[in-house]
């Protein structure tokens, strides 16, 4: 169908020169002996001819016509998406026509193929238009296109956590371009064992330089590989007692390495300027500051591990004592109050009266029963066991006699004083006033507050 087809009737005998008319068997007529005829339907069709010669005789003949559907052709790529250097397939299936047909391909990027089934590969990225050509026996032909697209290829690139440690998980990522996804990943850790997985984390049991390597492999089973070298340190552990300190206060370290072959060697910087070695050592800092202790630990085969820990270095404890009073006339009730600086708190409070008495607190009361002079100390003890003290002095009298109610004194013979005794006796009596005047005073004055206080009688 839509193909030309030449018929051709030719006489023998008769006389003179013979006149043709074709019947296609379509409803279509020629009056030529060679007439051609495009059929426009398919099917199975007779055509006659009837040749007449110059004295009228007729001859017929006939002939059978099979139109076929015109060829066709339909097109497809496998994968629709393939990248770089992996080969696509190109399909064109025909269908109709006459004959087998061949086909010839333009791929889109300047190269060409032969070939129905055919495949391709391309060398740089983007999307493309394939173009086939199918011809018939009859020459017929028939173009299609198809479009591809074609990713960059498929490349991973590793990497690792920074400054991995034995027993402590290290991360592992990729950064997958190109290919067609999904894409899935491989990974040798390079101490025998294995995971899967574009992002994972594995913990190594011992120290050293390892080859971690993933594979990447996409929907196309295009395979990408990258190794990335990591050292994997000791893991060293650290403590320090007591945390914080206080100057003056020896610090006591200890540590622990793992994932190296002994024995090892410990080596310590306390920030303060000095070092030491050893796996359990003290140090004793001697100013107030905040310091970055750094500890080194080597095996014997060289593989090293390090930490570093800051540790608090508090001024040394003081104590600060007061009361509300230096003394009085008993019974007194004296207030005292201990503050605590610096240290390490919490503090415990522990009071001394001179007296026989003890008790805790930072701020208590105490009554002076007995007339003497007392050291009242407190001492002070903070977290770690330092203690600092401090002390006041506390004056208590006895109250001094009433003149007014005191019995008469013996008669004594006039006649003069003697000297030495009008001087001890001046002396002695300027001493008593200094002691019981300031007592006196502070007696009157509470004298005083407590009238002050009194509700005022009926009679005012």
């Amino acid at each position: 169908m839509s193909k030309s087809t030449n018929f051709t009737a030719t006489t023998s005998g008769g006389v003179g020169s013979s006149n043709c008319i074709w019947d296609f068997g379509d409803g279509v007529a020629a009056g030529t002996c060679s007439a051609a005829h495009i059929y426009s339907t398919v099917g199975n069709f007779t055509a006659i001819v009837t040749a007449t010669d110059t004295l009228g005789v007729s001859a017929t003949s006939s002939t059978t016509v099979n139109v076929k559907p015109k060829l066709a052709v339909a097109t497809s790529t496998s994968p629709k998406v393939t990248e770089v250097s992996k080969a696509a397939t190109f399909n064109a299936t025909t269908s109709f026509g006459v004959g087998s047909p061949a086909c010839s391909w333009s791929f889109g990027d300047g190269s060409s193929g032969t070939g129905c089934l055919t495949t391709h590969t391309y060398s740089t990225s983007g999307t493309f238009t394939a173009n086939v050509t199918a011809t018939d026996t009859l020459s017929v032909t028939v173009m299609r296109t198809v479009s591809v697209t074609v990713n960059p290829q498929l490349a991973v690139m590793a990497s690792a956590s920074s400054t991995p440690t034995v027993g402590t998980a290290v991360s592992f990522t990729t950064s997958v371009t190109g290919g067609v996804s999904p894409v899935s990943c491989n990974w040798t850790f390079g101490d025998g064992s294995s995971g899967t997985g574009c992002q994972t984390s594995h913990i190594y049991a011992a120290a050293g330089t390892f080859v971690a390597t993933v594979t990447a492999t996409d929907n196309l089973t295009v395979t990408s590989t990258h190794s990335v070298t990591l050292v994997v340190d000791l893991a060293v552990m650290m403590s320090a007692s007591p945390s914080p300190t206080e100057i003056g206060v020896p610090m006591t370290f200890t540590t622990t390495a793992t994932g190296g072959v002994s024995p090892y060697t410990f080596s310590w910087s306390f920030g303060d300027g000095t070092s030491q070695v050893g796996s359990i050592t003290t140090h004793t800092f001697t100013s107030p500051m905040l310091y970055a202790v750094r500890l080194t630990v080597t095996d014997i085969n060289g593989n090293i591990g390090s930490t570093v820990k800051q540790v608090k270095v508090q001024p040394a404890l003081t104590v600060t004592v007061s009361s509300d009073s230096a003394g009085g006339i008993v019974p007194t009730m004296i207030h005292f109050n201990a503050t605590a600086s610096w240290g390490v708190g919490p503090y415990v409070f522990t009071w001394s009266f001179g007296d026989g008495q003890r008790a805790t607190g930072y701020s208590l009361a105490h009554n002076f029963s007995t007339p003497n002079s007392y050291r009242v100390q407190v001492t002070v003890t903070d977290s770690i066991g330092v203690a600092a003290s401090g002390s006041l002095t506390i004056t208590v009298v006895a109250e001094p006699p009433d003149p007014v109610t005191q019995p008469p004194t013996n008669a004594a013979v006039a006649g003069p004083i003697p000297v030495d005794v009008l001087v001890y006796g001046i002396g002695g009596a300027i001493i008593i006033l200094f002691l019981i005047l300031p007592i006196y005073a502070v007696t009157l004055r509470r004298s005083r507050r407590h009238h002050d206080a009194s509700p005022p009688s009926a009679g005012r």
